[in-house]
């Protein structure tokens, strides 16, 4: 036993030395800098820290050389290295520092020429460009490169992509002059590449178009009517946009979608030019229409200072006239004898209104111009909001105008915490208080807040497809809306876009389960139709509110701008939903414009 015992302390002795000894020998005692390892000349860009070797003093006194790696010097240090200049370089190894000075020099004039010639050898452009395209920024050898263009057929972006606007079908192909100017140490080097952007092939939208613009036809002669087609007929959300060389002659109100015809004193003829516009496409290279006005008698003067007071819509009138026409966006609405009227009785609904004017035929006299008057039919309060907005503006001024306004007056930041229970209050059911209506099933729910069983907060934008999460326009209350939760995530992170022949939404067996009015397919999703318009609505506001959404588009969230100003005509602003933005504003002190006048989405972007 006491042999054993003596044995074990043996091993344990032999073993705890052998430690310290491996222990003294690991240990370092100096580093240093292998003077050999150290260029004598050190052109910028060429020289790589790695070529140093550290000299490295054991505990046992013998020495290795090792290569100093990055890790050994701080991002500082590792800077200078691309400066001309000379600099004191730290090395850092097992806690031990040691220095050495570098010197960089700048390139010879010979050098700087090859580095040049050696970028520019590497820049290749095809000849012919048809998809996105990077150009290089940065030469492989140490120059930067800038690039202009002789085209607007070519966009270079700020990192060097190429984008392209490729010629129309009917157009030519376009060739374009790229200048690359290389630059290294203040001497610059240019050079010219040439390619050609092809013009695109026809489509399918483009033989849509030919055929809308094929198939227009106008009588030759005309006396004092016109009809002219607005719309593309079976193409849903195509529009036509006409022109007359004689407005005094032919008037077109494309917006109301209204021609006058004025009989002119002698024959006439008339040039009639026009634009299609169908999806993001705007074509007006189609020949022109000519129709020849015959002379007829003369039109009666056209009513006068028309004026709103109130309730009351006044002109002066034409001496001799025994009635007027009044038309409400372009429609007859009715026919007065006095010169003036009863709004009230006149429009019944809410929102900005064209009201034109019209002395009707008497004598001699053809029915004269008509003259047009804004009227906007809203409660005090939103006229309130936007006394300041001028409703003139149109395209990005009026964004713009909008988005100063949403923004000073957005004076409540709501969290996505609180929305669960300023929903019960905006999206209360209009005849039940206790209950919340959900957004695309359009059921009345118990508005009690269950942690997400009987309805969820849902982003109309999909977060996945936005610059949103839950804070900002993640929890603007015009944006968040209550929904089933199986509608919800069937929905997912899909597009709106119309479907067919789709799956059709569930609702969750908690309330009750069954399908709705609403379909998805691949990537997009369709919700009913007296959804549409809100959808669009609240996509309009979030592009108009928010700065972020300046670098996203339409079709980021939807099929195209096109169908979201569609669905924002088909499906009106509703009692429920004009009684939401009111609740909406007393919560967080701004409104969405578009259900306030959801004229202002075409007057931006139609």
């Amino acid at each position: 036993m006491r042999k054993t015992i003596k044995h074990l302390m043996t091993i344990l002795i032999f073993t705890f030395f052998s430690l310290i000894l491996i222990s003294c020998t690991d240990k370092v005692l100096d580093i240093a800098i292998d003077e050999t390892s150290i260029p004598e000349h050190i052109t910028i860009g060429t020289f790589d820290i790695t070529d140093l070797k550290l000299i490295v003093t054991k505990g046992n006194y013998d020495t290795e050389t090792i290569p100093v790696t990055i890790s050994m010097i701080s991002a500082t240090d590792n800077a200078k290295l691309n400066t001309v200049g000379t600099h004191e370089i730290a090395i850092n190894y097992r806690n031990l520092t040691t220095k050495v000075t570098i010197t960089i020099n700048a390139p010879s004039e010979e050098e700087i020429n090859e580095v040049l010639q050696n970028d520019l050898a590497e820049i290749t452009i095809p000849a012919v460009m048809t998809n996105l395209f990077p150009l290089p920024l940065n030469g492989s050898y140490g120059s930067t490169i800038t690039w202009t263009v002789d085209s607007p057929a070519i966009t270079i972006s700020t990192g060097g992509t190429v984008s392209l606007t490729r010629p129309l079908y009917f157009e030519e192909d376009v060739e374009v002059s790229l200048q690359a100017t290389l630059e290294y140490f203040g001497k610059t080097l240019n050079h010219t590449f040439n390619t050609v952007v092809p013009k695109r092939a026809k489509d399918a939208i483009d033989e849509q178009i030919e055929s809308v613009a094929l198939s227009l036809e106008l009588p030759q002669q005309i006396e004092n009517t016109l009809a002219l087609p607005f719309n593309g007929g079976e193409i849903s959300g195509l529009k036509i946009e006409w022109f007359s060389s004689h407005p005094d002659i032919i008037v077109i109100n494309n917006q109301l979608q209204t021609v006058q015809v004025l009989s002119p004193e002698t024959d006439t003829t008339v040039t009639l030019s026009f634009a299609i516009h169908y999806q993001n496409r705007s074509y007006s290279h189609f020949d022109d229409i000519t129709v020849t006005v015959k002379k007829g008698v003369t039109a009666a003067p056209a009513i006068t200072n028309p004026s709103i007071e109130g309730n009351i819509l006044s002109w002066t009138g034409v001496e001799g006239a025994e009635s007027y026409s009044l038309y409400v966006d372009g429609a007859l609405i009715t026919v007065v004898d006095t010169p003036s009227v009863a709004l009230d009785t006149l429009i019944p609904l809410k929102g900005r209104f064209t009201i034109g004017i019209q002395t009707n035929a008497f004598g001699d006299f053809a029915p004269s111009l008509i003259v047009d008057i804004t009227y906007n039919h809203v409660p005090a309060h939103v006229e309130t909001y936007y006394q300041e907005l001028d409703f003139d503006l149109v395209g990005n001024a009026l964004k713009m105008a909008l988005r100063e306004l949403l923004t000073v007056t957005h004076t409540t930041k709501t969290s996505y915490a609180s929305l669960r229970q300023h929903m019960q209050y905006t999206d209360a059911s209009l005849t039940d208080d206790g209950k919340i209506l959900l957004f695309y099933s359009r059921i009345e729910v118990d508005k009690t807040w269950d942690q997400g069983l009987t309805y969820n907060r849902e982003h109309v934008w999909a977060q996945n497809l936005g610059w949103f999460t839950e804070s900002g326009a993640g929890s603007d209350l015009h944006h968040i809306r209550p929904t089933d939760p199986s509608v919800n995530s069937a929905i997912s992170n899909r597009k709106f876009g119309n479907v067919n022949n789709g799956t059709q939404l569930k609702l969750s067996k908690k309330n009750g389960g069954g399908v709705i009015d609403g379909y998805y397919e691949g990537s997009y999703f369709e919700p009913a139709d007296e959804v549409k318009g809100d959808v669009a609505r609240i996509i309009f506001y979030l592009m108009t509110r928010y700065p972020e959404s300046d670098s996203y588009t339409f079709t980021s969230v939807a099929y195209s701008l096109e169908l979201l100003l569609e669905w924002n005509e088909l499906d009106p602003v509703d009692t429920f939903e004009a009684r939401r933005n009111d609740r909406t504003w007393e919560i967080q002190g701004n409104r969405n414009p578009f259900i306030d006048y959801s004229f202002l989405a075409d007057q931006i972007w139609g």
